[in-house]
């Protein structure tokens, strides 16, 4: 498995030459348009996270590729091959296995309401939380630990991390 970090929330894993997209936010200008991706995991509506111009770019050279989010997200990808992901669930695509675990981004201000978020598990082996910092039911090996935010308060973060106890 090959993981290449891009601008703030965006991941891409590759294995067996086929790649998932994570997070392709307003903030990830040097992605480009990635050949084979099967699959395009977005952990919230928030723009850093989800630009859908990114989102109809890839899909645009990777037609076959799936976007998993959750259901709150079905208007915006009205059009595209979208697929609903929940909380504690799994499912397969291609050589990847993927687990969704969450509810809701972490609170910002009280003033701003919470909007859905889930992490996702990849092939038991990498973790990656969204705006969150929901304790998935398995194992972490590797940890993509967000750091920085409006939301992420240091010592939450570290604490989160210490719970997890990632190899990586």
């Amino acid at each position: 498995m090959k993981i290449t970090k891009f601008e703030h929330a965006c991941l891409v894993v590759e294995k067996d030459g086929k790649k998932v997209v994570v997070d392709p936010g307003a903030y990830t200008t040097s992605l480009g348009t990635p050949e084979g991706v099967i699959a395009i995991v977005i952990t919230h509506e928030h723009q850093d996270h989800f630009l859908i111009d990114h989102v109809k770019r890839i899909i645009e050279a990777n037609p076959d590729a799936k976007v998993l989010a959750h259901e709150s997200l079905k208007d915006q990808l009205e059009g595209l091959p979208f697929q609903a992901v929940t909380s504690d669930t799994g499912i397969n695509v291609g050589p990847f296995h993927f687990e969704f675990f969450g509810k809701l981004h972490t609170q910002v201000h009280p003033s701003i309401p919470q909007v859905p978020n889930l992490g996702v598990m990849i092939d038991d082996y990498l973790y990656y939380p969204g705006d969150s910092y929901t304790v998935p039911t398995k194992l972490v090996t590797i940890l993509a630990l967000p750091v920085n935010g409006p939301w992420a308060k240091f010592s939450q973060t570290v604490d989160y991390m210490m719970e997890l106890k990632p190899k990586v």
